[in-house]
């Protein structure tokens, strides 16, 4: 068998892809980027959309975590209300946390040192008592004991909404 290297024939990867997100409560259009793999590639879902319309008043240099961040929406829209907050977006995909930081960088760079981005897939390393708020898109909360107790050690004030 022989093979022989076509250096003519190239394949354009599809990723990341690009769309749209009107924020109507600011009046404002985000891109929005995904890598391979991350959940809602082409659009907004439902579940996102809702959670965004209704997300908690933040406070001055509030400390603020997206756990399971996906491309960084939800993080996206917290910054795009209250600038001052500081973000820590969570995911245990690499595609994930790639597309997150993209997000923040392409939409806020004047925000961008604000923003941390954790390849992990819970808050292990999360120092306790550090953090006023934490985002989960109800979509990937998994309610185990031992999750629901570290969540809690992370958050200076326990509330669910």
């Amino acid at each position: 068998m022989f093979c022989q290297l076509n250096q003519q024939q190239s394949h354009q990867s599809p990723f990341p892809t690009v769309w749209s997100l009107t924020n109507k409560s600011l009046n404002r259009d985000f891109a929005i980027s995904n890598h391979a793999n991350v959940y809602s590639r082409e659009k907004l879902d439902i579940g996102a959309r809702y959670f965004i319309e209704n997300l908690p008043e933040v406070q001055n240099n509030c400390q603020v975590i997206d756990l399971g961040c996906g491309n960084g929406v939800i993080g996206l829209s917290i910054l795009a209300k209250q600038p001052t907050a500081q973000i820590q977006f969570f995911d245990e995909s690499h595609m994930a946390i790639t597309s997150a930081e993209l997000n923040i960088n392409t939409n806020f760079p004047e925000l961008a040192a604000q923003c941390q981005f954790h390849l992990n897939d819970c808050l292990t390393n999360v120092e306790s008592n550090s953090v006023d708020l934490i985002l989960c898109n109800p979509l990937f909360i998994n309610k185990q004991p031992q999750q629901i107790i570290l969540l809690g050690k992370c958050l200076k004030t326990v509330t669910e909404y």
